[in-house]
């Protein structure tokens, strides 16, 4: 049988076939950053990105405007495209360049195109700064990349501080690396954070928030959210989740350990781990205020506040769930967000070594399908129009209650109905 080759590996060709267009009409063209750091690490990079002395310009006349974005022009950027089945595989092939000022704590001013190694220099952290050359298959390396990340150490390239001051973003990207990797922090670089984590206000909501949900992501949020907590960075992101954690140990311990339970993580089970301990320490705090705070400080669409919401607000019931009536449980069962919710509360239930009654319970009733577990209503307004009873605002109740007691049995057909009714 034949083995079809992962996405990673679509990408990585195409970003070869890219390298060597450009080597073979005269331009140089290295593999650049993230993917040459993970393919060293033996990881599947989830992009390909190619560094290259042709402008953006010249590289839109190689490959042809219909295959060509000038996406960053003005940073010499441009992504190459290419359609895959029902899929776009793209690359982002950007000019050696050297920044100017970085003046709101974002992004340069200008940039002037520059050498490989000035263009490694402007990089954020070493084990970023390094190029593969395809031509020669070799790692260049200008910034000592290769030993950091043998050594396993998260390292700013050049002075941290001024590396730091140039894009305060990076503070929240060593955190992320140096949890997904599980390498330490340099200490040069980590006093940088510390001096200049109260200034992360200068970065955007929505940089923030794509940090952050890297992050949530990780087998290793856990460790991750320690760091943020220890660097002052989480009082900058979440202060009222920041605030519980600075005043009580145990509360950053048991919040910790559920994160760290998780078997897939994401950035809404996590927030609903946040969430869901807030309210449970919180008792003036609602869950109006939580879909407040999320928005306020992250900004997700209102899928994922209700995600998150749905997951913390009824982690007790579910954990409970085999002592509710099944008028009760059932919406909850067929519910978009159940899986989220079930996996925060068997999380907690495991954290706190209590019983999985309910949890075993749930699981074994959403194994029975949607026809079962959401059968039909056994009547609808129609019926009770035709039935006799006047229309008006009890009809919506009178539905309802019909609704619960078919979920729990009392009432089977449209006779039971009817003898109710009467």
């Amino acid at each position: 049988m034949e083995v079809q080759p992962t996405w990673s590996e679509i990408q990585r060709a195409f970003a070869l076939e890219i390298a060597n267009r450009l080597d073979h009409a005269k331009f140089i063209a290295y593999f650049a950053g993230g993917c040459v750091r993970d393919e060293m690490l033996s990881r599947h990079p989830s992009d390909y990105d190619v560094a290259t002395n042709a402008s953006p310009q010249q590289v839109q006349k190689l490959f042809g405007p219909a295959n060509t974005l000038l996406v960053g022009a003005a940073f010499g950027v441009a992504c190459v495209h290419r359609r895959h089945e029902s899929k776009h595989i793209n690359v982002e092939v950007a000019s050696f360049r050297s920044d100017g000022e970085y003046i709101d704590g974002r992004r340069p001013d200008s940039i002037r195109f520059a050498t490989p190694q000035e263009d490694a220099a402007r990089r954020d952290f070493t084990i970023n700064g390094m190029f593969w050359d395809p031509k020669s298959e070799q790692i260049i390396d200008f910034v000592g990349g290769r030993a950091d990340l043998q050594s396993g150490i998260i390292r700013a390239i050049g002075d941290a501080s001024h590396r730091i001051a140039e894009d305060k973003l990076r503070m929240i990207r060593a955190v992320r690396f140096a949890a997904r990797y599980d390498f330490e922090i340099e200490p040069a670089t980590w006093e940088a954070v510390l001096a200049a984590s109260n200034q992360l206000g200068v970065v955007s909501i929505e940089r923030i928030y794509d940090e952050m949900q890297k992050i949530c992501k990780l087998s290793s949020a856990a460790s991750a959210t320690q760091r943020l907590h220890d660097s002052g960075l989480l009082q900058v992101i979440w202060p009222r989740l920041e605030q519980h954690f600075s005043e009580s140990k145990t509360f950053l311990a048991d919040t910790l350990s559920i994160v760290d339970g998780f078997s897939e993580p994401s950035f809404s089970l996590v927030m609903a781990a946040f969430a869901n301990q807030l309210l449970r320490v919180d008792k003036s705090f609602t869950s109006a205020d939580i879909r407040s705070e999320l928005k306020s400080h992250f900004k997700p669409s209102n899928e994922i506040l209700d995600e998150v919401l749905f997951a913390a607000g009824n982690v007790q019931i579910l954990r409970e769930a085999n002592k509710h009536s099944w008028s009760t449980i059932q919406p909850l069962l067929i519910h978009r967000h159940i899986n989220v919710a079930l996996e925060l509360a068997r999380t907690i239930a495991g954290h706190e070594a209590s019983s999985l009654d309910g949890i075993r319970w749930v699981e074994s009733k959403l194994q029975l399908g949607n026809a079962t577990l959401d059968p039909p209503p056994l009547v609808n307004g129609e019926d009770l129009r035709s039935w006799g009873l006047v229309a008006g605002p009890l009809y919506r109740q009178i539905l309802d209650d019909i609704r619960k007691q078919q979920l729990d049995g009392s009432l089977n057909n449209r006779e039971d109905v009817k003898a109710w009714l009467a």
